[in-house]
């Protein structure tokens, strides 16, 4: 697996002199995990061609590094044991919060992050989101490998599209299933019998494929 954490050569002082800003800022503020997603956050910019980070104020970049996972942690949701509004936020950094807002969304686009992405969540978001254990398998379905075998379990780990292997720990209960609906009525000769449409559950460009 690639080290999230490397960076070219010539973007080593650039990724040092924000990293240094996002540490300081969230391991007083926020927690460890925020510092360490925003070192990887900032790690993969760099490893863009062309890195955005190359240019622009190294404080707006570190504010808005923090701002972008922010938004995808619920960072500014109340009703979150750990928030803090985009004013608070961005006055650690002493950056506009336009200015932030603005270079957020554009990280989010350059990294191609989407809502929930488990790439960027902080851990107990990573055990909650269902995007985090759905996998493809070859055929194409799409299952969620909590509740497969362990060899599937073990094989997606090693192919890097879960965090872990869910048959380490305690498995999380099954969905209850559905009360039976009482039948419906043979259609009138009226009204043509009505072919449901498909339902689409999640884009194949939304999850990472599984060759078993």
């Amino acid at each position: 697996m690639a080290d999230p954490y490397a960076v070219p050569a010539a973007l080593r002082m650039r990724y040092q002199a924000i990293t240094e800003i996002t540490d300081r800022v969230c391991l007083e503020t926020l927690n460890d995990e925020y510092a360490d997603l925003s070192r990887k956050m900032a790690a993969a910019l760099a490893r863009k061609r062309p890195s955005p980070i190359e240019r622009g104020q190294i404080d707006v970049w570190a504010c808005a590094i923090v701002y972008a996972l922010g938004r995808i942690n619920f960072l500014f949701d109340r009703s979150e044991e750990l928030h803090l509004t985009t004013d608070e936020l961005c006055d650690c950094f002493g950056v506009k919060k336009s200015t932030a807002g603005n270079k957020a969304g554009l990280i989010l686009d350059t990294l191609k992050i989407g809502v929930l992405d488990p790439r960027w969540l902080l851990s107990d978001l990573v055990e909650e989101s269902p995007l985090t254990w759905m996998v493809k398998l070859s055929n194409g379905i799409i299952i969620d490998v909590r509740y497969a075998s362990r060899e599937l379990q073990e094989q997606a780990f090693g192919l890097g599209l879960i965090p872990y292997i869910p048959a380490d720990r305690v498995q999380p209960a099954p969905p209850p299933p559905q009360e039976a609906k009482p039948p419906l009525p043979p259609p009138s000769k009226e009204f043509g019998t009505c072919k449901p449409k498909s339902k689409k559950i999640i884009g194949e460009d939304e999850t990472a494929s599984l060759d078993f």
